[in-house]
């Protein structure tokens, strides 16, 4: 399945769109949540985005994971769209829970990718050079972050190609690169601390709570209000809003 390069790209930009590492066994967190703090660091444009990335939570029940990005409309503090990203046994599922002033038409939808479109993807994304991911240049020290074994590292490249500290970990694996249009799929680990740039804001993303307890599996199915589309038809669905 080869799709066009303009609706491809759009369909990054819009659902924040990347794929993901392959799952892995784990050991150190087999089931809970995991949350993420947001520090909104700089302004990079004149003209930035209104939504910014508040927090993230990510369920997880051993291969089974739900990423939740909650952003907060900085002119109306009461408007926040939460998109959600599940993986189970299926696939991948991708959607808007809360209302989008920017799209609303995709509130109502949930797009579906089987493992095997993923590897499509990421093979029409080396090759269009979408992306660039960070790699790591040094190991700064060995850490303990939430009490899990951790190492603070020096990382180059990502959307600016510039140098920056993050804290990876190997205890568990989540693939909360889908969420960052894939700049962190040749990370060695687990990310706990990293820099995003997104909608002109620089965003500290901080991992701040592990709880380890019983996840329900509702979670990791869709709700039936949502109507569920392939991708092929998400993105007619989108060029048809041209």
């Amino acid at each position: 399945m080869r799709l066009p390069n303009l609706y491809t790209q759009l369909f990054f930009v819009i659902l924040g769109f990347s794929l993901s590492l392959n799952l892995k066994a784990q050991t150190a967190f087999l089931e809970g949540v995991l949350t993420y703090k947001a520090d909104t660091i700089k302004r990079l444009g004149a003209f930035p985005g209104g939504y910014i990335v508040s927090q993230v939570i990510v369920y997880k029940k051993q291969n089974q994971q739900r990423i939740e990005v909650w952003r907060v409309n900085k002119f109306n503090k009461a408007d926040v769209n939460k998109n959600i990203y599940i993986r189970n046994k299926k696939g991948t599922y991708r959607l808007i829970e809360s209302h989008d002033s920017i799209m609303p038409e995709l509130a109502n939808f949930a797009m579906f990718m089987s493992y095997e479109e993923e590897e499509l993807l990421e093979a029409e994304r080396i090759v269009g050079g979408i992306g660039n991911s960070y790699k790591v240049d040094k190991v700064i020290q060995n850490i303990k972050w939430l009490d899990l074994s951790a190492q603070r590292v020096l990382v180059k490249g990502g959307p600016r190609n510039e140098e920056s500290e993050m804290v990876l970990t190997n205890a568990f694996d989540i693939s909360i690169n889908s969420v960052f249009d894939s700049i962190l799929d040749k990370l060695p680990g687990t990310p706990l601390e990293f820099v995003i740039y997104e909608n002109g804001w620089m965003i500290r993303l901080t991992a701040e709570k592990l709880i380890r307890k019983k996840v329900s599996d509702k979670l990791f199915r869709v709700d039936p209000k949502f109507k569920i589309m392939s991708l092929e038809e998400m993105i007619q669905g989108i060029s048809n809003f041209d």
